[in-house]
């Protein structure tokens, strides 16, 4: 769909059920307004040997799926990419990353690969303006990594999880796997496009930062580990929870006070105190 035709139907949905549904699947009846085409493949994330951090990105190989997919209809306007990352852990629910173009909504390129995506982006304005986002977190242009880090792929948990303040997706090449400029749809073209990518493909180079005032450092590789498939179950189903920003400053509070993106000065109350999570969930 269009920005307009999707901006209506997001107008009747909760956001709350994408930061707290702990499920694999999306509840019946609620489809995917947005990012609602894309691939899923099966993937390896080889995090280096010299990674600070635990869980899914303790040093070593982890299997997981991704999906990519654009928030907007290059057929129309340009590409919003996006990228959703799923590892199962044992016995409990999934480890989940998701990233969007930096810097927020782009316009006037089509190709998905062309910029770099990251757990930092500010919502697009028109949804902003709708307060969408106010519904689930008082920092609306941060999601958090720390729920990617508190677990092994065997379910038990990091005693000392530790977990970067901004996760970043740099493609190799801004141009690969490119829209064919005369395309007679670009919309069916970027998923022919995605759909062409091969097992095997190093899709990212993968970018941390420490905190706040931490420039980025390599972390890891994202290579595709099958070829690309689009599904009606990818499309409708498939569910990659969303962290919510406090969640992380509960356990690095330090951050708050060095907050380096707009649209994050609601986590804390007037007297500048960290706002409790509750605060924006749904009642009991």
């Amino acid at each position: 769909m269009s920005k307009m035709q999707a901006l209506p139907k997001i107008l009747t949905k909760s956001m709350i059920t994408s930061f707290d549904n702990a499920r694999e699947e999306l509840p019946d009846g609620r489809p995917k307004h947005t990012h609602s085409n894309g691939v899923v493949s099966l993937i390896d994330l080889e995090v280096a040997s010299d990674s600070p951090y635990t869980g899914m990105l303790r040093p070593g190989r982890h299997r997981g799926l991704m999906r990519l997919a654009s928030s907007r209809v290059p057929e129309l306007d340009a590409t919003f990419p996006g990228l959703a990352i799923k590892f199962l852990r044992t016995g409990i629910h999934s480890a989940n990353l998701l990233a969007l173009s930096a810097g927020g909504e782009q316009t006037g390129h089509v190709n998905f690969f062309e910029k770099p995506l990251t757990t930092h982006s500010p919502p697009p304005d028109a949804i902003d303006a709708i307060r969408k986002f106010h519904q689930v977190s008082g920092c609306r242009s941060m999601l958090g990594a720390s729920d990617f880090t508190a677990y092994e792929e065997d379910g038990s948990r990091v005693r000392t999880p530790n977990f970067p303040y901004e996760v970043l997706f740099e493609a190799p090449d801004p141009l690969q796997f490119a829209v064919n400029a005369g395309a007679t749809n670009k919309t069916v073209d970027l998923i022919n496009s995605l759909k062409s990518i091969p097992s095997g493909t190093l899709l990212y180079n993968v970018f941390a930062r420490a905190s706040p005032s931490a420039s980025k450092v390599f972390l890891a590789k994202l290579i595709s580990k099958t070829p690309q498939t689009t599904s009606l179950f990818g499309d409708t189903k498939l569910f990659f929870r969303h962290q919510r920003m406090e969640e992380d400053f509960m356990m690095r509070p330090d951050w708050v006070y060095k907050i380096d993106m707009p649209l994050c000065d609601e986590s804390v109350d007037k007297k500048g105190r960290l706002r409790p999570i509750s605060d924006w969930q749904c009642p009991s």
